[in-house]
């Protein structure tokens, strides 16, 4: 595959590829292009992503492969990928070869080696989407994935909090249809798994557990 860039000076350069896309090319000529800008690949399309051959020419720890759409197969084969894949609702299948980067995946069947990604000067921030399960009163939704945090903003409406089963409370009336895809802007360097809330209910039982303890001592 061969790509010739419009403005040899930009800092970022965005690439729209097709599953299968991958199929037809085992290696990347980039010409015209900045050797220091980052790369955003979008994977578009419902087919599925068979990834292999050469790893992409770009700089180390700059490049971001983002699988849009969900309920789709990567498979990396055959390769160093070096760059962060981004697929939270699809699954992963590495039977041969490295990731060098970061993954976000909703399901991961084999993985043979994931190394830490190289040195990048800058954050990466890529759209990444989620998928709406639910709508659960006035400001709860559920996703088909729990891979916001709180302050992420979800088309206009920001996360407050996280109720657990991918069930997240937000600071304002929801009024999305289940089954419509939102996106929601992500970092490639921080964790995008939420932690865990206690429920009252629990909180409660601790308690009175701790003052059936405590009553044995006196």
């Amino acid at each position: 595959m061969t790509i010739i860039c419009n403005d040899v000076n930009a800092a970022d350069y965005y690439v729209t590829l097709y599953g299968a896309d991958f199929s037809s090319f085992t290696y990347t000529v980039v010409g015209n292009c900045n050797f220091q800008a980052r790369w955003f690949i979008n994977i578009r399309g419902t087919d599925n992503i068979d990834i292999s051959g050469d790893s992409f020419p770009g700089v180390p720890g700059g490049v971001v492969y983002n699988v849009i759409g969900c309920d789709r197969v990567v498979t990396v084969h055959d390769t160093a990928l070096a760059g962060a894949l981004l697929a939270p609702c699809s699954t992963l299948d590495q039977p041969s070869g490295v990731i060098l980067g970061k993954v976000v995946a909703g399901d991961i069947v084999s993985s043979l080696q994931i190394n830490r990604e190289n040195t990048c000067p800058d954050d990466i921030e890529v759209q990444v989407p989620v998928v709406v399960a639910s709508i659960q009163g006035n400001e709860l939704a559920q996703f088909s994935t729990n891979f916001l945090v709180n302050g992420d903003n979800v088309d206009g409406k920001t996360v407050e909090s996280y109720r657990g089963d991918n069930t997240y409370d937000f600071d304002g009336k929801v009024n999305w249809t289940p089954g419509r895809v939102l996106y929601v802007t992500a970092n490639t360097r921080s964790g995008r798994a939420p932690s865990p809330t206690e429920s009252g209910a629990s909180v409660v039982a601790f308690s009175v557990a701790l003052i059936a303890i405590l009553a044995l001592f006196f």
